[in-house]
């Protein structure tokens, strides 16, 4: 080819490129990037697992957030909980705090004033002349110590304190233990406030917001400075994830990039081929971005970091390129000759990264997406772009240092490949022997929390009495209304549970809202006006109460006789619709009412006693055997999905070599090298989970490309050292950022670092290990 024309096809492909590259930054442009971490949650099987996940998610234990002070003395903590409870109750963003310092003010309450003694049963007789001059007496002496004047105010309207009674009882059951007047733990060196937030604990930007009103108001208050904030719960971590997921896409591109660019000196001593191998890694970042954005509409937060990985593979076609740069042969042979083997290996490549590809698990689809194109374009750039950006007599020639390094492998034979196989097999059972590979059944190991936030969230959720968010019950139901009167025949079970022990205590919306059956059951029990007239004339003989004083007692009594019943509807914007809100739901477009239970003691042994009750609409459900159940299935379908991936890989190497045989050794190192993988995952005493297996079909994707460069005829020693150093700077490369990767502090990221850095070690090992065994045929 002419140097004009040579110069023409040039400027046409890098024009063809920069086009490209700019309608995909384009496209990227307004695309959202979205840190919902629901994404990366399994949907479920069955209508009752994906409740469960979707009471994970987005139960009211999702987004509590759990508040503690610290430091400083009881006082101080005290002043400050209340302080800061005074400015939260305003704050738009929580739809609840409280801190144990009063009850519900009534004063929230004043529209179910006139429904009192319909919402509480009131026994008949509170109605009798004995109980109503007791209720009397202790009102004046009340008003003696100065109780609020919302109750004096109430006070002829209700002598009995049947609203007061009811609205203390919004409380949620379980309070802590107090110290100073507010809420505090055991060991009382933390006040303690509980806040629920008004949308979903997983949606990281509405909760970062929350998060920094909420230390705003903290720093508002003036605390001393010894006094801490400390915080747990789904809305914090949502919150703290997003801001960890930026930091770790800067510092782990910053990270990989620096490490290869390194070790691209090392290989090459030239900076110009250090800048031309970043051609295909930025092709892969912007293709792979721009392909989940046309999917998808957005891109996932862990999606770009993961997208850091692209590094250490998509770098892996310019080195095949620059290591075999040999001599009498440019750029454009050179990689026509590679470009069959380079092509096997990005396909088998491909379809380990489209195992995420999955359409009940989001965010893992979109991590296989965005990897599979990206190496695609990787490939299309190193095979037309870089052999037109090369000169065409650039020349590599490896240097002493690396013949010397290499020169144990190159002088390998059939003994040493048999001892140095026969050294990993042995490893490998031992480790299978010794550590076991043992798999993960809580589902709630796949959220982004570490050890030391997941023990915090535990001492608080202790503290703050007990709540057994895993164990509820649900009571399932074509609406609302129907799910609230349906669980309330719970509540005389329920009750029986709690007095012999089995349960500390329970809360469901029937105890503050009763059916309109009940409703209307307690009214006509109400006494007629003469009754209650006659009972309080005599209960006021001899106390400083003018005689039609409680006038407005006798009206309301009668007037509740025949009033409508309170219905769901009616509470919506109020303090009551509040605190029904979290016990009420629905998904899939069926309702539900929630049980919460507070401080089970033998589990067992309640399970077993709410097996005998049987009611037909409600069901007790364990989220943990539950999410163990979803990821059982989870890893039968992985492995099935695993089996496939792996007659994909082999159908394609088998196209492409023509050769069954040359795909079954292509397979047999990486297979074995996924083994000694998951032994040393088991002696790490790491639990296998969805994340690993899939991790390790992309490994056999990424490391099959060392079998089938061994596999290639190789015709001097010379074109043996390249191939030998172009897999060992793919394997170091690949292996030095997934490692990085495994340095993440979110699991999801973490597990596939750690999976593939292990396994493309090993899986080079293998290869060169088992080549040496092939016949000449097959090589």
């Amino acid at each position: 080819m002419s140097i004009g024309r040579a110069a023409v096809r040039r400027a046409w492909i890098l024009s063809v490129w920069l086009v490209l590259m700019a309608l995909a930054a384009i496209s990227l442009r307004d695309v959202a990037v979205r840190q919902d971490l629901s994404q990366f949650m399994p949907t479920g099987a069955d209508a009752r697992q994906r409740q469960a996940v979707e009471l994970l998610r987005d139960g009211p234990a999702s987004r509590l957030v759990l508040i503690a002070i610290e430091g400083g003395t009881a006082a101080e903590r005290a002043r400050s909980s209340r302080a800061l409870a005074g400015r939260l109750r305003d704050e738009p963003l929580l739809e609840q705090v409280a801190n144990g310092a009063s009850d519900i003010d009534p004063g929230a309450l004043d529209g179910l004033f006139p429904y009192r003694y319909l919402l509480r049963a009131t026994p008949p007789r509170a109605f009798e002349a004995e109980a109503l001059r007791e209720a009397l007496n202790a009102r004046l002496s009340e008003l003696g110590a100065a109780v609020a004047l919302t109750d004096a105010r109430r006070l002829a309207g209700d002598p009995i304190a049947a609203f007061r009674a009811w609205a203390r009882d919004l409380r949620p059951p379980g309070e802590p233990a107090r110290q100073a007047g507010v809420w505090a733990d055991p060991a009382h060196d933390r006040a303690l406030l509980l806040a629920r937030t008004a949308g979903s604990g997983l949606n990281a930007e509405q909760q970062q917001q929350m998060l920094d009103r909420l230390t705003a108001a903290f720093a508002a208050t003036g605390a001393p400075p010894e006094l801490r904030l400390r915080l747990a719960g789904n809305p914090i971590y949502a919150a703290q994830t997003r801001d960890s997921i930026r930091r770790q896409m800067s510092a782990l591109s910053a990270a990989a990039s620096l490490f290869v660019t390194i070790l691209l000196w090392m290989g090459y001593r030239s900076l110009r081929l250090a800048l031309l191998a970043a051609l295909p890694l930025l092709s892969a970042g912007l293709a792979g971005a721009a392909l989940v954005a046309a999917v998808f509409g957005q891109i996932h937060g862990i999606t770009l970091v993961f997208g850091v990985t692209l590094i250490g593979v998509a770098i892996d076609y310019p080195i095949h390129l620059f290591s075999h740069l040999g001599q009498n042969r440019d750029p454009h042979s050179t990689i026509r000759r590679l470009w069959p083997t380079l092509r096997l290996g990005v396909l088998t490549t491909a379809i380990g990264y489209l195992a995420f590809a999955r359409s009940d698990f989001a965010g893992l689809a979109q991590l296989g997406l965005f990897a599979a194109g990206g190496l695609l374009a990787a490939a299309a750039v190193t095979r037309w772009l870089l052999p037109s950006l090369l000169a065409p007599d650039r020349r590599w020639m490896p240097g002493a240092w690396v013949q010397r390094l290499a020169k144990p492998a190159l002088q390998l034979g059939r003994p040493g490949a048999v001892l140095g196989l026969a050294a990993l097999s042995a490893l490998t059972a031992m480790l299978w022997w010794l550590s076991p590979p043992r798999w993960e059944t809580d589902l709630r190991a796949l959220s982004p929390l570490n050890a030391g936030q997941r023990a915090l969230a535990g001492e608080l959720q202790q503290a703050l009495g007990g709540l057994e968010p895993s164990r509820l019950i649900v009571v399932r139901a074509a609406t609302a209304e129907q799910a609230l009167m349906r669980s309330e025949a719970l509540i005389g079970p329920l009750t029986t549970a709690r007095d012999i022990g089995l349960i500390g205590e329970f809360d469901l919306a029937a105890r503050h809202l009763p059916s309109p059956q009940t409703q209307r059951e307690r009214a006509r029990l109400l006494p007629d006006r003469a009754s209650l007239a006659g009972a309080l004339a005599k209960a006021m003989q001899g106390l400083p109460f003018k005689e039609q004083a409680f006038a407005p007692f006798l009206d309301a009594v009668e007037q509740s006789r025949s009033l409508a019943p309170m219905t769901l509807a009616q509470t919506h914007g109020s303090a009551l619709g509040e605190r029904l809100q979290p016990l009420l739901g629905g998904v899939a477009g069926d309702a539900y009412a929630l049980v919460m239970l507070h401080r089970i003691g033998d589990v067992d042994a309640f399970a077993a006693w709410w097996q005998a009750q049987a009611p037909a609409d409600a069901e007790l459900l364990d989220l943990v055997a539950i999410s163990g159940e979803i990821l059982d299935g989870f890893r039968d379908t992985t492995l099935s999905r695993w089996l496939l991936g792996l007659i994909g890989i082999v159908i394609t190497i088998t196209i492409g070599r023509r050769s069954l045989r040359a795909a079954l050794t292509a397979l047999m190192p990486t297979l074995l090298a996924a083994l000694t993988t998951l032994g040393i995952l088991g002696a790490l005493d790491q639990r296998l989970s969805l994340f690993h297996l899939i991790a390790l079909l992309l490994t056999v994707g990424i490391a099959i490309d060392y079998n089938l460069f061994f596999q290639r005829p190789e015709h001097d020693r010379h074109e043996r050292l390249a191939t030998l150093h172009s897999l060992s700077l793919c394997a170091l490369s690949s292996a030095s950022v997934f490692a990085i990767l495994g340095l993440s502090p979110t699991p999801v990221l973490q597990a596939m670092g750690l999976t593939v850095a292990i396994g493309v070690v090993f899986s080079l090992l293998f290869a060169l290990a088992t080549a040496r065994l092939l016949p000449p045929a097959v090589r």
